[in-house]
């Protein structure tokens, strides 16, 4: 209404304009002047005034879409629970920025607990890009402020992620002693928890299980598109963790020396989990085809080097854009 009452405002001033002055700007000069400026209000008032839309119920929260899809699809676990299974992330001081994108989205609404976990990670401040996404301009939502569990390693991310996830490892053992599945994930990784559930609820959690995405020949599962170990298999990893380092060292890449280690000392393969992205979802169809052989699966469960911005992207695609009724 508001709108509509200043669009009518500016055609009268125009109307009003003296015949003297037509000469000195021209008839046609401030027609266009005049779509010029209401285009700039409309967009102003279009961009930063509260959503409006009738359609959307007043107690929608930005945590109902989540509860609207875990409602639908956690009543289909006959073998575990939600809390069945806790996600571990790993940040670095490099790439802390990250965080405050994967707290805003699939994090805030996930069924299952989520830590952050961090060495040397310094101040935790929001970007731009926070500040310009959808909920906190359309819906006024505040940014809620992550939670970094130090670990007491030096910072880095090449020469010490085979010692941080390790550390991540431990501390979520400790932490969360009874749940039946541990998932390790990159900060740059979405994750749909509510189709992992689903998912893992067609394993067996007392075996040992080593799932996700299988890379070089079935030799490892991808660490930054996350994998999951069951608690049986986790113990024994953390059992013999030491000696594949010394073996190794902790100069390769985290995953490898988790597969290898699993392998060499207990026989555990990776098993492929459907639904693991090594690759955001314009890549996994492109550059990382093979990869991916069934495709685009219909329930994703993550995907990886997922940019801040394309994280809340993914998010109101998923949660908050509607189907315009018809």
């Amino acid at each position: 209404m508001a709108l509509t009452k200043m669009l009518l405002r500016a055609f009268e001033l125009v109307q009003t304009l003296p015949a003297a002055a037509w000469p000195v700007i021209g008839k046609r000069s401030a027609w266009l002047l005049l779509l010029v400026l209401l285009a700039f209000v409309a967009s102003v008032v279009l961009y930063f005034g509260p959503n409006n839309d009738q359609n959307v119920d007043a107690t929608w929260s930005p945590l109902c879409a989540s509860s609207d899809r875990a409602e639908r699809w956690l009543p289909q676990l006959t073998t575990m629970k939600a809390d069945d299974l806790v996600i571990g992330i790993i940040t670095s001081d490099a790439t802390v920025e990250r965080v405050f994108p994967l707290e805003n989205t699939w994090k805030g609404r996930s069924p299952a607990p989520v830590v952050i976990y961090g060495a040397g990670v310094g101040t935790i401040a929001p970007g731009d890009v926070d500040y310009l996404a959808w909920p906190v301009v359309n819906l006024h939502l505040p940014l809620r402020k992550p939670n970094v569990i130090p670990l007491p390693l030096p910072a880095g991310h090449t020469h010490t992620i085979v010692n941080e996830t390790m550390a991540l490892f431990r501390n979520m053992l400790v932490s969360f002693p009874d749940k039946k599945w541990y998932m390790k994930a990159d900060d740059d990784t979405y994750i749909n928890v509510p189709n992992l559930l689903v998912s893992l609820d067609h394993f067996n959690a007392s075996a040992d299980l080593y799932l996700g995405r299988p890379l070089f020949k079935n030799m490892l599962n991808s660490g930054g598109a996350g994998y999951v170990l069951s608690r049986s298999a986790m113990v024994k990893l953390l059992s013999k963790v030491d000696e594949c380092i010394q073996k190794l060292s902790s100069d390769v890449g985290e995953d490898s020396l988790v597969g290898w280690c699993l392998k060499t000392y207990f026989n555990i393969e990776p098993t492929r989990e459907a639904g693991h992205y090594i690759s955001q979802v314009q890549h996994a169809m492109t550059l990382y085809r093979s990869e991916h052989p069934d495709g685009l699966v219909d329930y994703a469960i993550s995907f990886h080097w997922v940019k801040p911005k394309t994280m809340y992207a993914y998010d109101y695609l998923s949660y908050y854009a509607r189907v315009m009724p018809t």
